[in-house]
Formats: structure tokens, C-alpha cells, sequence
């Protein structure tokens, strides 16, 4: 999808609906956010928006926003990376006219990915640009040598285009208006919920097959989601492929280092393909770091620094120094990939605006939001679970009785509104007893009749 097929199509009223429509999530869920900016013109400049699933989400894995005027405000640590795929894009627009374009475009391919540090990198790019006389200076932006110490969670820069497309592809297209994309975009997330709902059930449930019979590995399958559970069983399958050939042992004040040199054999992707990497018979060097007294281990390929997966190399080293599964550092297991913990952000539903929600479905939701807090610190720990077990079933028997008192309460009411209503209004039967009826001789009879006592002579009664 180009840029102009993923342009939003403005006019009338347009922005003003999408507004109108935020502010209906705004009054539906008490944690939906929207702030926008409006031109000198009056017309809409931009729109921020955050949902109750957003916030979750970012209080679990912390994800950076892609600015970079932003990040330079507010994230001065953050490091912000260009797109590889749209910078090789414009290979063609900028060195076309290169009268040896194809060998440059082919060494230069080559210099990016099969660059291991900064230091390779340098000394084989500038033999290339000086070969072909060719000045570039902002490699450090796009290539992943410069950012192999900064965690990217395994995200590539080739991979945010491509992502973002997927993403909304089928729900959004070059006729899309402004608040329909807004729908369209909640729709989407809606359905990637969904999907990470039944990936987090189905970890849960099923389990892969161990490949090996590494601690590491073992660890892993009991605490990582399969996804990220198959990232480590990639390294561990290409361990057979590399070797060590020296170790030295520095003895220092915080314990003793170990140092381990191995060779390993690169592996590469294809060229413009999706297929899975492939070996190569290129070696490359690899320094490894072991503390005997913390059993931390540090690899100069920064796999673990980058991806936030134990290396192959660093996996190795544990196997060899016989570290057990409940000796390896918290700090190497990240709480980003367990599914052994709750998930706070696989709870909570995207926020949509439902025209037929009623006060009760908003009153049930309000109380939700509390319980889910409860329940999520709660679910730690098996004491704080049983507290809270506890407390429900007596909350459970309280509600009941308010329930039955306001039902009683509000029967009385109906009641004593009947008879007022009655005693007010009139009814045939009430009329009829307060009805004054005219004396007769059969009338007087009777009364006399009833009033006779026993021993007594009939009492004449009369009315005046």
C-alpha cells in the first residue's frame, strides 16, 4: 500500500465527527483519553487518543513512542532507528546514475548485512565508498551494528512498513474518512485483542517439544510464551555449528571472569525472501564473558542485549559451567515474554462507542474496573487469592441480603402507595361503604336484631 492509498480523504465534516466520536468513548469508559489541536483556521491540525487496553499495554511492555522530535523532549535515552527498507528503497533514486551502479548496489548489500560491529562495518564501508566515490555519513541511524546494545525486542527496521500494512490492511483504503478510520482502526485492534486472547489461552495449554536437553531450554519452555519459547530453540539448534577454541580465567575483586573465544559460522537471509536463514561457510568471531560468582555471561554478537534472548553462545557457556535452571539470572528471563504471570493488558477490552449500551452495562463496567484491579494483584500470590476468595463469598451472601431488604423495602412502598392511592381516589367498594343509606322498617329490624342482647329485650335503635 503507497502513501497514496493510505491518504485519509478530509472534507465537511468529517473531523468533527471523529471528535464527536471520541468524546461518546470519553462518556462510555472513564480511562479513554483524547486530546486535539485545532489550526489558526479553525481546522483540525492533529488528535491523540489512548485507550484503557493502550494503558494497560504500556505498563506491561513499555513501548517507546516513534517520534523523534518527542523522544528528543521527553526520552533523551531512547535511541531512534531509521527504516532499512525505505532506505535501500531509494537505492535506485540516489545511485542509478552511478556508472558501476549494480557493483556498488551489490557491495553495499553486502557490507549491511553481513557486518557483524561497528568496527568491521567501518573499515568495509569506507573501502566501498572510496572505491566508488560515494559520500554517505548516517549509516549510524538504519544499521543495526550501531544499535546492537539497545533492546528492540527482536524488531527489525525492515519490519515497521510491512508491519503497520498488515495491520490495518482490509479495514482501511484510499476512500476511508477520518472518523471511519478511526472506527476502522478500533475495529482492528479489536480483532488483534482477539488474537492475542487465544495465542495467551493456547500457551497456556500446549507445549513444544524439547530440542535439547540444555537447562536453558528447559527453563524456557516452562515460563516463555511458545513464540518466544521457538526464538530460543533456534539458538539452541545451531549450537552443533560452532566451536570454542580458547578460554583464559581473570581473577579480580568481584569474583573470578572467565573469557571464551568461539567461532561460529554465520548464518543469513536470502535476499528478498521470506524463507528461513541459511548457513554459510563464513566464520566469525564471538567473545564471551562468564562470572563465576553472579553466573552472568555477556556475548559480544549482543543477542541478548538486542533481541532479549540468550544467545547461542551464552547458552553454550552455561551448559559447560554446568549452570542449573535455578541458578540463571533473573535479569536474563524477561517479564515481557513469561506466560506464567497475569497479563493486566489481555483483560481489558478495546474501547468502541455502543449507542445501545445501557446505564446498567456502564454501572456493571464501572465495577469491573474495580474488581479486575483487585484480582490482578490479587492472583500472585496464593494467600492474597485466598483473601480475596474469602472476601467474595462474604460479599456474594451480603448482596444477597441487600438485595432481598430492597425488595422488601420496595414492596412495602407499593404497598402503602396502593392504600393511598386507594383512600384518596375512591374506589367502587370504598365508595359504597361510606355510601349513607335511608332508614326502613327492614333496615331498623335488623340493626335491632343484632344489637339484642341474650337476657335482654330488643334495643331500638334509630337514626336521626
Amino acid at each position: 500500500m503507497n502513501k497514496e492509498e493510505v491518504k485519509l480523504n478530509l472534507s465537511g465534516g468529517d473531523a468533527r465527527a471523529m471528535v464527536d466520536y471520541f468524546n461518546k468513548l470519553t462518556a462510555d469508559n472513564q480511562n479513554f483519553f483524547h486530546m486535539e489541536r485545532y489550526a489558526e483556521g479553525g481546522g483540525l491540525q492533529d488528535i491523540v487518543w489512548v485507550d484503557a487496553r493502550s494503558r494497560a499495554t504500556c505498563k506491561e511492555f513499555g513501548d517507546d513512542p516513534a517520534m523523534r522530535r518527542a523522544l528528543k523532549e521527553t526520552k533523551k535515552d531512547t535511541t531512534h532507528r531509521w527504516c532499512l527498507w525505505h532506505i535501500l528503497k531509494k537505492f535506485p533514486k540516489y545511485l542509478n546514475k552511478h556508472e558501476n551502479y549494480e557493483d556498488l548496489k551489490a557491495e553495499l548489500e553486502n557490507v549491511i548485512y553481513n557486518s557483524n560491529d561497528p568496527v568491521t562495518f567501518e573499515m568495509a564501508w569506507n573501502d566501498v565508498i572510496v572505491h566508488y566515490v560515494v559520500k554517505y555519513n548516517s549509516a549510524y541511524k538504519w544499521l543495526e551494528v550501531y544499535t546492537k546494545d539497545v533492546f528492540w525486542a527482536g524488531t527489525r527496521t525492515i519490519q515497521r512498513s510491512e508491519s503497520y500494512n498488515h495491520f490495518l490492511k482490509g479495514y482501511v483504503d484510499r476512500n476511508t474518512y477520518l472518523y471511519q478510520f478511526v472506527q476502522s482502526y478500533l475495529k482492528a485492534m479489536a480483532k488483534k485483542a482477539m488474537d492475542e486472547h487465544s495465542t495467551y489461552r493456547s500457551d497456556q495449554r500446549f507445549i513444544r517439544q524439547l530440542a535439547t536437553v540444555f537447562h536453558v531450554e528447559t527453563l524456557f519452555r516452562k515460563i516463555y510464551t511458545d513464540r518466544a519459547y521457538s526464538l530460543v530453540q533456534e539458538e539452541v539448534r545451531k549450537i552443533c555449528y560452532k566451536t570454542v577454541t580458547v578460554s583464559r580465567t581473570i581473577t579480580c575483586d568481584s569474583g573470578t571472569i572467565i573469557e571464551y573465544i568461539f567461532y561460529d559460522r554465520k548464518w543469513i537471509k536470502p535476499k528478498n525472501s521470506r524463507a528461513a536463514e541459511i548457513l554459510t561457510e563464513n566464520r566469525v568471531q564471538y567473545v564471551v564473558t562468564y562470572h563465576s560468582s553472579t553466573h552472568e555471561a555477556y556475548c559480544q554478537c549482543k543477542g541478548f542485549e538486542c533481541k532479549g534472548i540468550l544467545c547461542r553462545h551464552v547458552i553454550k557457556v552455561y551448559d559447560m559451567k554446568g549452570v542449573r535452571e535455578d541458578i540463571i539470572p533473573e535479569k536474563f528471563i524477561l517479564q515481557r515474554w513469561r506466560k506464567d504471570i497475569p497479563r493486566k493488558n489481555i483483560r481489558v477490552k478495546v474501547s468502541y462507542h455502543d449507542p445501545s449500551k445501557t446505564e446498567d452495562v456502564i454501572k456493571y463496567d464501572s465495577m469491573m474496573r474495580k474488581l479486575e484491579s483487585i484480582c490482578s494483584k490479587a492472583s500472585s500470590y496464593q494467600e492474597s487469592m485466598s483473601v480475596v476468595t474469602v472476601m467474595m463469598s462474604l460479599m456474594d451472601i451480603r448482596v444477597d441480603e441487600v438485595i432481598v431488604m430492597v425488595n422488601q423495602n420496595k414492596l412495602k412502598a407499593e404497598q402503602a402507595a396502593f392504600v393511598t392511592n386507594n383512600k384518596v381516589l375512591g374506589t367502587p367498594s370504598s365508595v359504597a361503604n361510606d355510601k349513607v343509606v335511608a332508614d326502613t322498617p327492614q333496615s331498623v329490624a335488623m340493626i335491632n336484631s343484632q344489637c339484642r342482647r341474650p337476657d335482654q329485650t330488643p334495643v331500638n335503635v334509630c337514626h336521626k
